[in-house]
This record gives C-alpha cells, structure tokens and sequence, in this order.
C-alpha cells in the first residue's frame, strides 16, 4: 500500500489539480459555504454502514424458521436495492435534515450529484456488457489449456492467471474464481505448497490491471474528472505496481513459511 500509494503519488502524478479538474472540484464545491457544521463521526460512519448492516442481519437470520417474522424482514430489508434505498433516506436525514437543511437544499445537492452518476451507471452498465461477453466468449478456458502444461511455479502461475483474468475481463471477483479453478486441479503436483498462500497470491494478481474493462477505473475516472490517459497512468499504474508488490512479498512470505 505504502509503495502503490503514497510513493507511486509523489514519483509520478503531479501534486496540483490540472486546470480541467480544478474547474470541476470548483463547480462542484461552490455552493458549500466556507464554514459549516459537519456530523459527528458516529451518525457519519452510521450512515456509511446501514447497507452492510442490513445485509447482514439478513445473512444472520438465514437459520431461522422460514415462516418467522423476522425472516421475512430480513430478507425484505437485506435485500441489496432495498438496503440501498433505506440507507439513502437515512443519509437524507442523518447528514441533511439532522444539520439543519432544507427539502430545497437537498433536492439542489442531488440535482448536482445526478449528472456524474449517470456518466458512472452508464459506463459500468457498458463494461459489465462487455465483461459477460469476454466470459461467454470463453477466455478462461482457453487461458486454462494455454497455462495447463507450463512448468512454472504454481504461486507465480496462480497469481499470472489472476492479473490475466482481470486484465482480460474486469472483474477481480471473476478473475479470483477463475484463477483458483484452474490451479485447484495442480495443487497434486506440488502437496508441500500450502493453499493459503495460492489465495494470497490469487488476491495478489486480481488487484492488479484495473483499466477500462473494470467499473471501479470509471469510478474514479468520473468523480475525479481526470482524463484517460491521467487514469490509466495514476489508478491503472497503481495497482499493477500493487499487484507486482503484492507477489514479491506472496514469495518471500512463502519461503519463510516454506
């Protein structure tokens, strides 16, 4: 994180906001006055864990009876989109109403955060497209047979299929399952390796080439309002040097344990 983060910052990305971004941090900041009234860090850090909470509670109560009342809560409240929607409202009125705003007040503050959003949803919607198309097209298998009769070592080989994958189709999720059911069927080959470390060096290869297949590189594209070529120097840059970092202390922490 250290060497990803703050060193790859000050090595390679400028210090001051380019002209383009600072215009937009100014439009998008103008109407906040110089001095406020922030939330405590309870109701703030409240508010950022409603949706987790209440997906939660809805896996907790997955053991109970199916006819309880509160499983049917949960699973209504635990429910992704409406978690969502609760946790929207609560912000409403947690960091809106709470503070003194008005219904106007708010209503201009979503009306700014609207066209940004749309730029995002529109971009992910796009990219998980063409992600189900990489997937169905079948590129993990063919990387599967490609990988299968290499001699290479299976910590390097499990973390190569994993930053393969996500270069490939965009999704770290993706690229961890598909990574760990190709180097499951070679674990025979080496059975003094411990598993634990493939899954480090799996999570180690799936952070890496966030581009332009990866919803997570729009997102910081679109909020940051940086250029694509400044993303894919600053963001894509950063995690594959994460990722390269990640692998040498996978290897070092392997023979050590080895």
């Amino acid at each position: 994180m250290i060497i990803a983060g703050p060193i790859w910052v000050s090595l390679f990305c400028g210090k001051a906001a380019s002209e383009k971004q600072q215009s937009f941090l100014e439009s998008h900041g103008k109407h906040l006055p110089a001095e406020r009234a922030l939330p405590g860090i309870g109701i703030t850090l409240m508010t950022i864990a409603l949706p987790l909470i209440l997906m939660v509670f809805k896996t907790a109560a997955a053991g109970l009876p199916a006819d309880s009342l509160v499983q049917h809560v949960a699973q209504f409240v635990g429910n992704p989109l409406t978690a969502l929607m609760i946790s929207v409202a609560f912000a409403y009125w947690s960091l809106g109403l709470r503070q003194g705003r008005t219904m106007q007040q708010l209503l201009e503050i979503t009306q700014r955060g609207f066209p940004a959003l749309a730029n995002i949803i529109f971009v992910i919607g796009a990219g998980g497209a063409f992600n189900a198309v990489l997937i169905e097209s079948g590129v993990g298998k063919a990387i599967s047979n490609m990988l299968a009769g290499t001699d290479i070592n299976l910590i390097i080989l499990a973390w190569f299929i994993a930053w393969l994958m996500h270069f490939a189709v965009g999704s770290a999720t993706v690229a961890m399952v598909s990574a760990a059911s190709m180097i499951n069927p070679m674990l025979a080959a080496d059975p003094h390796l411990k598993p634990e470390i493939l899954v480090v060096a799996i999570g180690a290869g799936s952070i890496g080439w966030a581009h332009v297949t990866d919803s997570a590189f729009w997102v910081v594209k679109e909020y940051l309002n940086v250029s694509l070529s400044e993303a894919l120097k600053k963001f894509t840059g950063g995690t594959v040097v994460a990722s390269l970092v990640a692998l040498l202390a996978t290897l070092i922490l392997n023979y050590f344990l080895g």
